[in-house]
């Protein structure tokens, strides 16, 4: 079960597959996150998956969310992973699954990462949280349709204040 909304979400730090070090709370001041974890890099579903966020990249962008990738993979393994699929955003490496336990994103025994996807305010708080390991792209599906109901419900708001 993923971590519940409203939540706050586990802080940390990781190489990121161009050897950089991505740090949740850094990024969280300049944007929203949308965390995804993934099962193993080069697996159908998972690429899939990567593909799709890939392919949706300028529907976050425009909406100032930063994508963001993370599987168990090391660091070598994911940067051929970004390159094969010239994936637009940002893949993480965690081989120890440290931030994948933080994130509830491993089965027991720790043998396979959790495909468990989360969107993250800036205020560091979960707003969504999707897990289904048979179903790639329902990942995609579901931050999608949370950040557009999200705006018409701001839209909503704008109108009504403008008729008060």
């Amino acid at each position: 079960m993923p971590l519940r909304i409203f939540s706050k979400a586990p802080d940390f730090t990781l190489q990121t597959a161009d050897d950089e070090t991505f740090n949740l709370k850094e990024a969280l001041k300049e944007s929203e996150v949308l965390l995804f974890f993934y099962p193993k890099a080069f697996t159908k579903g998972c690429s899939a998956e990567a593909c799709d966020f890939r392919d949706h990249f300028n529907f976050f962008k425009e909406r100032n969310v930063r994508v963001v990738g993370i599987s168990h993979d090391p660091e070598e393994t994911q940067a051929r992973f970004a390159k094969k699929y010239q994936l637009p955003y940002t893949i993480l490496s965690d081989p120890a699954r440290t931030v994948c336990r933080l994130y509830d994103a491993v089965y027991p025994f720790g043998l396979l990462t959790k495909r468990v996807s989360y969107l993250i305010n800036r205020e560091g708080k979960i707003t969504v949280a999707y897990e289904n390991l048979f179903k790639p792209e329902g990942h995609l599906a579901q931050m999608k349709a949370k950040i557009e109901s999200r705006e018409r419900e701001e839209e909503k708001s704008r109108s009504a204040a403008l008729e008060a």
